[in-house]
């Protein structure tokens, strides 16, 4: 629990730092594919079909994921064509669909991993099939070449690593134990992801000095309001009992999939919205790990000391006598 509490956030703030500090790395932008491509391939072995039982909470939560995405966009658009970059930014942030990542923090916080495994494929698949329609209703660019792009490129970062998974899954069972065998070499992978698109932010800004910065502020501030509006609504929608897996499939993000999309078919500027989601998603994930953690220590300490108590009326009471009864009845044992 501790490693997870602080590895993670490290392995998001150094890259980050690091990216803005060599900006010539931004020439490996290709390789954010391939490493999207390794992530859901090894998202995909954990997944057992048998497990999978969708739920109406499920179909709320995908209705609320493209909600945040296209009332966002449509709604800083309206305010005028120099919005434009900011309704894009707040679109990549809020369709996003839910992080491969997410059955694991829900893991973590001992909640109802497949019911979380369910909502992930429900919202990647559907989501990115919307895709091939709605990033040329964003970027403008209606034409058979652009949406037969947005396919191809869809069907390789998400087609790929599915058929290589069930291919894996078949012939070699014991893949299925991969994921939590190399569960550090897919956190490096991720966190490499994010060195370079910290250096394709950095190079984007000093190719384009006079970017305002009051606009980077907007899209830092759309990027806090969705993430705080997505684990909230997403626990608003849910039944009792999936009210802390809900919110992690609303809140907790695939960005590196929405960055790739906004940086391939959009540019860099846009691509911020996701890449600052990310701290905040992951911020509030170490806080809730932290916050659980603290629980579990408090409840284990507690059944310590009634433990002790208890052995102890044993022990210097002999069991059965009048005695030990009396001590029972008035609440010390």
């Amino acid at each position: 629990m501790l490693i997870n509490l602080w590895l993670r956030p490290a392995m998001i703030l150094i890259p980050l730092c690091a990216g803005a500090f060599f900006p010539q790395c931004h020439v490996m932008e290709g390789c954010i594919r391939w490493g999207l491509i390794f992530m859901l391939f090894m998202s995909y072995l954990r997944i057992q079909l048998n497990q999978l039982t969708p739920r109406k909470a499920h179909w709320y939560i995908l209705a609320l994921n493209f909600a945040m995405g296209i009332i966002p966009f449509l709604t800083i658009r309206a305010l005028g064509p120099e919005y434009t970059s900011l309704a894009q930014s707040a679109f990549f942030i809020g369709i996003t669909p839910t992080a491969t990542a997410a059955p694991v923090i829900v893991s973590f916080l001992h909640g109802r991993v497949s019911f979380t495994v369910t909502g992930f494929l429900i919202t990647n698949f559907f989501i990115s099939l919307s895709f091939i329609f709605l990033i040329p209703f964003v970027t403008g660019s209606y034409s058979i070449e652009v949406v037969l792009n947005i396919f191809k490129n869809l069907a390789l970062i998400i087609g790929l690593p599915l058929g290589m998974a069930a291919i894996c899954r078949k012939f070699f069972p014991k893949s299925k134990n991969w994921p939590l065998k190399y569960s550090l070499l897919s956190l490096a992978v991720w966190s490499f992801q994010l060195f370079i698109l910290s250096a394709i932010a950095r190079q984007h800004f000093i190719d384009q000095p006079d970017e305002s910065p009051s606009l980077v502020l907007a899209i830092v501030g759309i990027a806090l309001i969705i993430c705080i509006l997505n684990f909230t609504l997403g626990k608003l929608v849910a039944p009792k009992r999936f009210k802390r897996e809900c919110g992690q499939l609303l809140g907790q993000k695939n960005t590196t999939l929405s960055i790739y999309l906004a940086l391939y078919f959009v540019h860099p500027l846009v691509a911020l919205g996701p890449t600052f989601y990310i701290l905040f998603h992951n911020a509030w994930n170490a806080y809730q790990m932290f916050q659980y953690g603290r629980h579990r220590i408090r409840r284990q300490k507690i059944s310590a000391r009634l433990k002790e108590s208890h052995e102890s009326c044993n022990i210097y009471t002999p069991v059965g006598t009048e005695a030990q009864a009396t001590l029972h009845n008035s609440g010390h044992c």
